[in-house]
């Protein structure tokens, strides 16, 4: 389950997107003095900014793409986790040691309830539990949580952002683009999703052009 909780953050890493409407993000952060930061998906560009002092703040966040997208929230230059703009008003609470829940919105509300969920998973692990060398069962029961987070967030962002970081249960290409495209239309439109078909329906042409040139080359 580690090993998911590392692919995230890795995800957060990569792929960019903005918006031509404005959002505003409001928070209170207990004790906290500092610099708070929205930036698009790759943490490349900075969406807005405040600095901080006794925890609460405003950022007006400016973005030139369509609308929605999915930005990180970052806290002293350390990226905190992924901000769902599908709602104008997105508010931060939380402390920055005990944990920040992003809500406001559909897709923000399902990454708070998906945490919840891993979490209590973790919690349920036998305590022999091998991260690096996990029991088939355990393997299965991971699949099918986030299988079900997916199936309950097909049509919100969140939904894409479970396509994007790696975290549906898809082994092939093909059941890949069948999660996909079972997205609902928001979701499949963001940019990151479309980067992700694009380059999977390459690589199995590719693929496929491959076989079919060593098949004739056999003949």
């Amino acid at each position: 389950m580690k090993k998911i909780f590392a692919f995230v953050a890795a995800a957060l890493m990569f792929v960019g997107c903005n918006s031509t409407k404005n959002y505003v993000v409001e928070g209170n952060i207990e004790g906290f003095s500092g610099q708070v930061l929205v930036t698009d998906f790759e943490g490349q560009t900075i969406l807005g900014l405040a600095t901080v002092k006794d925890g609460s703040f405003s950022i007006d966040v400016d973005n030139e793409q369509e609308a929605p997208f999915i930005g990180v929230l970052t806290i002293d230059n350390t990226p905190i986790c992924p901000i769902f703009f599908d709602a104008e008003k997105v508010i931060v609470e939380g402390n920055i040691y005990g944990g920040l829940i992003v809500s406001g919105s559909e897709a923000n509300d399902a990454f708070v309830a998906f945490q919840e969920a891993t979490a209590e998973f973790e919690n349920n692990l036998p305590e022999d539990f091998d991260v690096n060398n996990p029991a088939p069962e355990v393997n299965e029961a991971i699949a099918k949580l986030l299988g079900e987070q997916f199936e309950a967030n097909k049509d919100n962002l969140f939904g894409g952002f479970l396509i994007v970081s790696g975290m549906v249960p898809a082994e092939t290409p093909e059941q890949l683009l069948g999660y996909i495209d079972a997205l609902g239309k928001e979701p499949q439109s963001l940019p990151q999703v479309q980067s992700m078909k694009s380059f999977v329906e390459q690589a199995m042409a590719e693929e496929a052009a491959a076989t079919e040139e060593e098949t004739a080359a056999e003949e």
